[in-house]
């Protein structure tokens, strides 16, 4: 009896701590859609420039979304005001419209849970 309970709050203990990392972790639910291509290749290479061409932003996460037959290409911030700030810098180089949005709204409720790839290429797909 006492191994078991000895197993049990061991597991409790590490249940908890990886509750509280995977917490602390931010949540980078905006983004700055910046750029679309039919052709995934011609998104991906967008998605591999943008370091070069805005170094500021390349420590931050990069993603190609799928909607209504386009592949868009994303900047991740983790709060509204980080991507409203980041709007008129990332408009200024690419000059095509880009727009912030609440990527649980753009795309879908828990959209990382859509992750797929084609020719290597990952993407999330937004299902319309």
């Amino acid at each position: 009896m006492n191994n078991k309970y000895c197993l049990l709050m061991t597991l409790f203990c590490l249940v908890f701590n990886c509750l509280n990392i995977a917490s602390a972790q931010p949540n980078f639910s905006w983004g700055v859609v910046y750029g679309s291509e039919t052709n995934i290749q011609e998104a991906q290479t967008e998605i591999n420039q943008l370091p070069g061409r805005l170094p500021q932003y390349r420590n931050l996460e990069r993603l190609l979304f799928k909607r209504s037959n386009f592949y868009v290409s994303v900047i991740l911030f983790p709060t509204k005001q980080d991507a409203n700030n980041a709007l008129p810098i990332i408009e200024n180089e690419y000059k095509r419209g880009s727009f912030v949005r609440s990527l649980n709204e753009w795309c879908r409720p828990n959209w990382s849970n859509y992750r797929t790839a084609i020719n290597g290429i990952s993407y999330y797909d937004c299902g319309n």
